[in-house]
């Protein structure tokens, strides 16, 4: 899972950049060695030159087309065609460029600029690596020719810009709408998707925000992608990896010790060889695999708290015991009868003696559910509180009282974060007390709500950015559900993307089951962003297994559980 390297020279640690980064990397090659712009576009050339011919049916008989916009890109879409025409592979390569490039090209030209600008390449650069590989075989086209779409390609490549939204004459003022780019780029597009033919895109489809994954009208949709191992959000995150099709990582001179310094390190969960069980020490007892307090469920709503019952128990818990309302006593028994029960009345009864505003659980003087509470928190080794609590008074009380534990792994799961999100002493308390081991697991939605209202819509436009400000806001680690699943923890570089699982996640219940494996798979001993990860994991994997048995549209939440079982 951790930076093992692939026969194809990729990793599994992938790294995540923004626009700058980027060019801050170029620059740091050119600086540290002898590399210019065209010994790096050489390199990465060769590199996806060489992931093109091992990965596509792609012979000496294939007829392949580039379209070659501006920046970065383009010369790596060059010097691929020069490297496919020089090794003979294809009876046909022919580049597409704009036809504003410059044939002014002098023999003494270096081939790059001195600006060390790489957003923007100038046009005489842009003709020298096109002659190169005219004088190959290669043919060139200045412009789009006439009824392209017609003719019998075996291969397009998008090589136009994509890299980043600024690379070049193709800058994106609005991804919103259906223009932005520069009219060859735009044509381009319009021309690969209507191609016959397999599509492949360097680093990004153009069209694809890189960074917030918003599609634009005129994207790309390709068969391929191939990207370096220092990619973009866009290469994982929805709407834009499903324009990516088939991601292919290839390793380059940009992936190197000294550029992995400059931006935010992502590992991608993605191997189901890194999905096991937590093993068990055979001298052990059920005490020491871990007691875990749930409190979850109010008045006849149990659903949730049964499920993250089972779940914690299916993923290796020792004994759970369930705070819940004692209107859900009985069925709580039938249906889980391993878990032990403690169980307060409903609401309206005991708002009376829950209704300290500053509850205090090491007080000696408490009555009532809080002295069940002070006695539960003793007992328990770790914390789960909010799946189907509700929002009333007494779940908020519950909610404060927990939010001032210090010494314990707590996971803030469903209503609890609601709550949070509405209560500033609440919320203060967190950030207070947390331990660095305190976990949260919001959908969008609740995401929404812990940070301000903030619209789900702007919240996606920069993911990474506004989970990381929430989890140094409140000093914890932050599970991000969506499609996909981001963790981040406060405080660490460290940053994981979930990309396993499928649709048959998405049911009621989901992600309590989630809540219970992470409850079950924390421990002071663990940082808590890696037992997050390894408890997303087997979340995803379960959910596959009972995909793959049931359809994706048929699988609930208990089916989940029962997977965890399969899982060695």
């Amino acid at each position: 899972m951790i930076g093992d390297e692939n026969q194809d020279g990729s990793t599994d640690m992938r790294y995540l950049l923004k626009n700058s980064d980027y060019e801050d990397i170029f620059k740091l090659i050119e600086e540290n060695s002898n590399m210019n712009q065209d010994v790096i576009s050489e390199d990465i050339a060769f590199s996806f030159a060489r992931v093109l011919i091992d990965n596509i049916e792609i012979s000496s008989k294939s007829r392949v087309i580039i379209f070659a916009g501006n920046g970065i890109k383009w010369l790596t879409g060059a010097d691929i065609s020069r490297i496919l025409s020089y090794k003979g592979i294809g009876a046909l390569v022919c580049i597409c460029i704009s036809e504003d490039c410059s044939d002014n090209v002098s023999a003494e030209h270096t081939g790059h600029t001195d600006s060390g600008d790489w957003k923007h390449v100038d046009s005489t650069v842009i003709m020298k690596h096109a002659r190169q590989a005219e004088s190959f075989g290669c043919t060139i086209y200045k412009g789009i020719p006439d009824k392209i779409e017609s003719m019998d390609f075996d291969i397009v490549v998008d090589a136009l810009s994509g890299f980043s939204k600024s690379s070049g004459c193709d800058e994106f003022s609005d991804f919103s709408k259906s223009s932005g780019g520069d009219s060859f780029s735009e044509n381009a597009s319009a021309v690969i998707n209507k191609m016959k033919c397999k599509k492949i895109s360097l680093f990004i489809p153009y069209g694809v925000d890189p960074d917030s994954a918003e599609v634009s009208n005129r994207a790309v949709c390709a068969d391929m992608t191939i990207s370096t191992n220092i990619g973009r959000n866009a290469l994982y995150i929805y709407p834009g990896c499903t324009n990516c099709g088939k991601i292919v990582f290839s390793g380059t001179c940009l992936d190197n010790k000294k550029s992995r310094d400059i931006e935010n390190k992502i590992t991608v969960l993605e191997s189901s060889s890194d999905v096991t069980m937590p093993s068990r020490d055979p001298s052990g007892n059920k005490g020491t695999f871990g007691k875990i307090l749930i409190i979850a469920g109010h008045r006849n709503v149990c659903g949730a708290a049964i499920l993250s019952c089972r779940s914690a128990y299916r993923s290796g818990c020792g004994m759970v015991k369930l705070l819940t309302t004692e209107s859900n006593r009985i069925i709580v028994q039938e249906s889980v009868p391993e878990v032990m029960l403690d169980t307060y009345q409903d609401d309206e009864e005991i708002i009376s003696c829950a209704a300290h505003t500053d509850v205090d659980v090491n007080a000696d003087e408490t009555s009532g559910l809080l002295l069940s509470l002070e006695n539960d928190i003793k007992w328990a080794d770790r914390i789960l509180i909010g799946p189907g609590l509700g929002t009333g008074e007494t779940a908020v009380q519950l909610v404060r009282a927990i939010s001032k534990i210090s010494d314990k792994p707590i996971v803030f799961d469903a209503d609890a974060l609601n709550i949070i999100s509405a209560d500033d002493d609440i919320r203060k308390n967190i950030t207070e007390n947390s331990n660095d081991h305190i976990t949260i697991t919001p959908h969008m939605g609740e995401l929404s709500r812990l940070l301000g209202g903030t619209t789900v819509e702007n919240i996606k436009k920069d993911w990474i950015s506004n989970v990381r400000g929430l989890s140094d806001e409140l000093g914890v680690t932050v599970i991000s559900k969506d499609a996909r699943t981001l963790i981040i923890s406060s405080g660490s570089d460290e940053f994981y993307l979930n990309v396993r699982g499928d649709s048959g996640l998405a049911t009621a219940g989901s992600g309590d089951v989630l809540a219970g494996i992470v409850a079950a798979l924390s421990s002071k001993k663990v940082e808590p962003w890696m037992s997050a990860a390894k408890a997303v994991l087997l979340h995803a994997e379960a959910g596959e297994r009972a995909s793959a048995k049931r359809g994706e549209t048929a699988v609930i939440a208990g089916d989940i559980i029962e997977e965890l079982q399969e899982i060695s």
